[in-house]
């Protein structure tokens, strides 16, 4: 549970691109180890967790839909609300991770058809692989 904390936490600063949050978190070391023997444990308490986290992306929100680790990929799908807007299909994102021994590759994001807002200023469909 805590492993899922921190990496989520990677979101949080308004301040960096949600890209650039991911590939300098030291969250990836501790994700690095849960993967294997505790993704059961992961995917079970997940779900509650993404529940209640809010995170913060400039003057938006980002909201966690799901959450799935297969083998050593991690695939994050959240949307980002139009603000002043209550009732809004949002257009859903997914980031996925590849995480293998020392370094966590192909980082992409993927956007839906639809655009329900400007594209975020990251970098997508770019891979990027990062040694940690």
């Amino acid at each position: 549970m805590e492993t899922v904390r921190q990496f989520l936490a990677a979101f949080s600063e308004a301040d960096k691109s949600l890209l650039d949050n991911l590939l300098t978190s030291h969250a990836y070391l501790r994700l690095r180890g849960d993967i294997g023997e505790n993704i059961y444990r992961m995917r079970v308490n997940v779900r509650n967790a993404l529940l209640t986290e809010r995170l913060r992306w400039g003057t938006g929100n980002l909201d966690i839909r799901d959450w799935t680790v297969e083998g050593g990929t991690v695939t994050v799908k959240f949307t980002v609300p139009e603000p002043g807007r209550l009732f809004f299909s949002a257009q859903m994102y997914v980031l996925t991770l590849t995480v293998h021994q020392e370094k966590v590759g192909a980082v992409t994001l993927h956007c839906g058809e639809e655009q329900a807002f400007p594209l975020p200023a990251w970098p997508v469909n770019r891979p990027a692989v990062v040694a940690v």
